[in-house]
């Protein structure tokens, strides 16, 4: 079978673990406090990050709580075939894009820093820091782009599994925060 596929494969049977799982607000909360207690948040001047959308890992709370210690937030926006970022300040920003996913508004700016913690969604994660994400491959095309940013997933236990078929072009995540553990 090829990679190609493989990947199809399990990013349909990891979706529907993420969609099923049980007590999802308790693992974000654990996500989320794991994430506050690292050095790289502390340091971090800007978080660049998705909003979250279904059943992805709640990135909200931490939004929040970046503006609350006065961190710059950045989300994306789809532009053709790649993403950029732009600041917000408030939730307000945001409005709704493709497939209901936020984005931010018009009047957003781009936020270009030169280096930052990027947030990276996806559907399964292996211990090496690999991923298969939604098949767009906009955040490998940003990666590649952007080598100084520290990269971090964040994840459900369940999302984590020892090895995910790779390409050439797959970036490599410097760290996964689940519920669990900072791998």
């Amino acid at each position: 079978m090829e990679i190609k596929e493989q990947k199809r494969r399990l990013r349909k049977e990891f979706l529907l673990r993420r969609r099923t799982l049980e007590n999802r607000f308790e693992k974000d909360q654990k996500i989320l406090e794991r994430i506050l207690h690292t050095d790289w948040y502390a340091q971090a001047r800007s978080i660049y990050t998705y909003v979250s959308y279904r059943a992805e890992v709640d990135t909200k709370k931490l939004i929040q709580q970046a503006w609350k210690d006065g961190k710059n937030v950045a989300v994306p926006k789809v532009c053709g075939e790649i993403i950029n970022f732009y600041q917000i300040h408030s939730m307000d920003d945001l409005e709704s894009g493709i497939k209901g996913i936020l984005e931010p508004a018009v009047h957003c700016i781009p936020l270009e820093e030169q280096d930052a913690v990027l947030l990276v969604p996806g559907a399964v994660f292996d211990q090496e820091g690999y991923r298969i994400g939604y098949g767009g491959g906009f955040y490998d095309r940003y990666l590649e782009t952007h080598p100084n940013y520290l990269s971090v997933a964040l994840a459900y236990e369940c999302q984590v599994i020892d090895y995910v078929p790779r390409q050439p072009w797959d970036q490599k995540i410097d760290c996964i925060i689940t519920e669990e553990a900072c791998i």
